[in-house]
C-alpha cells in the first residue's frame, strides 16, 4: 500500500471545500485498515444526514435518535457493494495510519438508481410469476420489492407500470395491496385425511382464485409450534400432526410464507436489507381451516394454458395391464419404507433398487394421494408418472415432489426420477413441430438431471458429461476502482472454464456437505441444434436450495439426446445473471 505524504494534503481541502459537489469521511488508527473502517463510517454517516429528512417520511424509522440510528443501518446496506469502492487517500503511516475517503454526490445518486432498478425488477418478477400460479415465487418478489423499496430515500415517490392492468403504481401501496390480495384469494380445501395410532395426515389442495397453484410455501400451527415449510408443488399440501391428542385434531392455523430469509441468501444486497429494515406482518397471510370432512372445490383451468389432454392427445402407446405397472411401484414404495432393500431385487434392475435406496433416504418420506398417476409407454420406456411424496429435513423445510417411475423392457423399476412440474412437462409435449419420442427423451433427460443432484448420483453426473466438455461457471465479482464503474453497477461476472474432472472433484466436495439439494426449473427455452442429430440447446432459470446454500441463475445444457440411456452434454455453462443485452448463453454462442 503506497503511503500519501502531508504533500496530499492540499487535495484533501480543496475536496473538503467542495462540500457542494462531495462527500467525505476521514479515519484514524493503527493500522491502514482501521484508518480505512473509520472513515468510512464517517462517510456513511454523512450520507445517511443527507437522507434522514427523506426517510423521516416512513414512520417504520422512528424519530430522534431512532431515525438516525436507522438511516444509518440501512445506508450500510448500500455500503457492500457500493461505498468501498470510494476514491481513497492514504496519509501518515502505521502506527499512525490516517485515511480519507471521498465521493461525488452524484454518484452517490446512482446507488440508489441502482436500487430502484431492482425493485422494479422485482415488481416485474412478481407481476409474472401470480401470472403463472407460482405463488411462492411471486409473493417472495413482492415482499422483497416492498421492504427495498422502504430502505430507499424517496420510497413514496418511486413508481412501477403494472404488467398486470398496465396502470402506474405507487410502489408503497402497490406490494403490500397485491401482497393481501393473494393471500385474501388463496385456499387450503382438505382433500383426504390419513389416520394412524398417534399420526394424523390431512392432504391439501391448495387453490389460488379456485385455481390449483404451482407452487406455494407455508407454515402450520401442530399444536405446540409453527411446522416446518411446507413447499406446495401443483396444487397439492400437507399437514402432518403426531401424538396423543392427533386424532381429535380437527382445525388449525395455516401462515402463507413470505419474508424467504433463507432464500435471501442467494441474494447479499437483499439478505441485508431483510436484517436491516422492520418486517411488515400481514395478517392475511395467516388462514384457519377446518379438517374434520373432505371439502370440493370447482377449478378453473387457466385461459391459455395447455390442455390437461395433452398426452392422450399426442396418442402415446397404450400400455398393457397398467395396473400390473402401478402395482408393482406400490409394492416398491412398501418395501423402501420399511427398508427391505434386499427384497427389491425381485421387481428392480440393480440401478432401480440403488434409485430407491437414495430416493428414502432423501429426507424423511411420506406418500400422498393422488387421481392424476398416468402410465404410458415411448419407445422401450414405460412409466408410471406423477406419484406424489413429500420429502422432509431436519432443517426445518418439506418440499413436495411428484415421481417418475420407470420401467425396463423386461417389467422392472430401472429409474426414478423427480418429474418437471405439469406446466413444465406440459409446456414441451405442446411443441407441434417435435416428433413425440424426442418431447419424450428432452423431459427425461431434464428430470434425470434434476434428480441426479437431489440424489447426490455423482457417477451419473460424470457420465453424462463428455470427456471434453465445455464447463464455464460464472462468479460475481466487485469491479475495479476505475472512474467509469464507480456508483453504478459496480459488480462483473467472471467467467470460470473448468475441465470435467475439476468440475465433478468440486460436486464431490458440495456433495458431502449438504444435507439436501433440491433443484427447481423454470422459464426453459429450448432449441434443436440441426435436424439430423438430436442435439438440443436447453436453456432454463434454475434455482438451487440446500441446507447451507441458495443461488438462482441461468443453466445451458447442449446435449445429445441420441440415446435415451446415454445422455451426453457436451456444454454446460452457468451465469447468475443475464447478460448485457439481456440474453444468456445459448448454441449460438458455441
Amino acid at each position: 500500500m503506497p503511503t500519501i505524504t502531508q504533500a496530499q494534503t492540499p487535495q484533501i481541502e480543496k475536496i473538503k471545500a467542495a462540500q457542494h459537489v462531495y462527500m467525505w469521511g476521514e479515519g484514524m488508527g493503527i493500522t491502514t485498515d482501521e484508518a480505512d473502517q473509520q472513515a468510512l463510517r464517517t462517510l456513511i454517516s454523512q450520507i445517511s444526514l443527507s437522507v434522514e429528512s427523506q426517510f423521516s417520511t416512513q414512520s417504520c424509522y422512528g424519530t430522534g435518535s431512532e431515525l438516525k440510528e436507522n438511516v444509518s443501518s440501512v445506508v450500510n446496506t448500500y455500503s457492500s457493494a457500493t461505498l468501498n469502492n470510494a476514491e481513497r487517500i492514504v496519509f501518515g503511516e502505521e502506527p499512525d495510519a490516517k485515511v480519507f475517503r471521498y465521493i461525488k454526490r452524484e454518484d452517490v445518486a446512482k446507488v440508489f438508481t441502482n436500487r430502484y432498478n431492482k425493485i422494479k425488477e422485482f415488481a416485474h418478477f412478481g407481476d409474472k410469476y401470480l401470472e403463472e400460479l407460482k405463488i411462492a415465487d411471486a409473493v417472495r418478489y413482492y415482499y422483497w420489492g416492498m421492504i427495498l423499496t422502504r430502505s430507499h430515500p424517496d420510497a413514496n415517490e418511486l413508481t412501477y407500470k403494472s404488467e398486470i392492468d398496465y396502470q402506474e403504481r405507487n410502489l408503497m401501496t402497490y406490494f403490500p395491496k397485491q401482497l393481501d390480495d393473494i393471500f385474501e384469494d388463496i385456499d387450503f380445501k382438505t382433500k383426504e385425511i390419513e389416520l394412524e395410532e398417534d399420526h394424523k395426515i390431512v392432504h391439501l389442495g391448495v387453490y389460488y382464485k379456485d385455481q390449483e397453484v404451482q407452487n406455494l410455501d407455508y407454515t402450520y400451527w401442530d399444536g405446540r409450534d409453527w411446522s416446518s415449510i411446507v413447499s406446495a408443488k401443483d396444487g397439492r399440501g400437507i399437514l402432518e400432526f403426531m401424538g396423543p391428542m392427533a386424532e381429535s385434531k380437527e382445525n388449525s392455523k395455516i401462515k402463507i410464507e413470505y419474508m424467504c430469509k433463507k432464500e435471501a441468501k442467494m441474494d447479499r444486497e437483499v439478505e441485508d436489507v431483510l436484517s436491516k429494515v422492520k418486517g411488515i406482518p400481514f395478517k392475511s397471510a395467516y388462514q384457519p381451516i377446518e379438517f374434520n370432512k373432505k371439502q370440493k372445490v370447482e377449478v378453473v383451468k387457466k385461459p391459455g394454458s395447455p390442455t390437461t389432454n395433452t398426452t392422450k392427445d399426442l396418442k402415446f402407446s397404450d400400455v398393457v395391464a397398467s395396473e400390473d405397472y402401478q402395482n408393482i411401484v406400490e409394492k416398491a414404495i412398501k418395501l423402501s419404507q420399511n427398508h427391505d432393500f434386499t427384497s427389491l431385487s425381485e421387481i428392480c434392475t440393480p440401478q432401480g433398487k440403488d434409485f430407491l435406496e437414495r430416493l428414502f433416504s432423501y429426507g424423511s418420506v411420506s406418500i400422498l394421494p393422488s387421481d392424476d398417476v398416468t402410465t404410458f409407454k415411448v419407445g422401450d420406456v414405460t412409466e408410471v408418472r406423477a406419484v406424489p411424496m413429500s420429502f422432509s429435513f431436519r432443517n426445518n423445510r418439506k418440499f413436495i415432489e411428484d415421481v417418475v417411475f420407470g420401467f425396463d423392457v423386461n417389467g422392472k423399476i430401472d429409474h426414478v426420477n423427480f418429474a418437471l412440474s405439469k406446466i413444465a412437462y406440459e409446456d414441451i409435449l405442446s411443441k407441434k413441430n417435435w416428433p413425440k419420442e424426442e418431447k419424450q427423451l428432452i423431459i427425461h433427460f431434464m428430470e434425470q438431471y434434476k434428480t441426479a443432484y437431489a440424489l447426490k448420483r455423482l457417477d451419473y453426473i460424470s457420465s453424462i458429461f463428455s470427456d471434453d466438455a465445455l464447463i464455464i461457471v460464472g462468479n460475481i465479482v466487485k469491479k475495479s476502482n476505475g472512474p467509469e464503474s464507480r456508483f453504478g453497477d459496480h459488480t462483473v461476472v467472471k467467467y470460470n472454464k473448468q475441465t470435467k474432472a475439476e468440475y465433478i472433484g468440486k460436486l464431490k466436495y458440495q456433495f458431502q456437505r449438504k444435507e439436501f439439494i433440491n433443484l427447481k426449473f423454470e422459464d426453459s427455452t429450448i432449441k434443436k441444434a440441426g435436424y439430423d442429430k438430436p442435439i438440443y440447446g436447453i436453456q432454463i432459470k434454475q434455482h438451487y436450495f440446500s441446507n447451507n446454500y441458495g443461488d438462482k441463475g441461468y443453466l445451458f445444457l447442449m446435449v445429445d439426446l441420441t440415446s435415451i440411456k446415454e445422455p451426453m452434454i457436451h456444454v454446460r455453462t452457468w451465469q447468475p445473471e443475464k447478460n448485457a443485452n439481456g440474453e444468456v448463453f445459448g448454441l449460438a454462442d458455441f
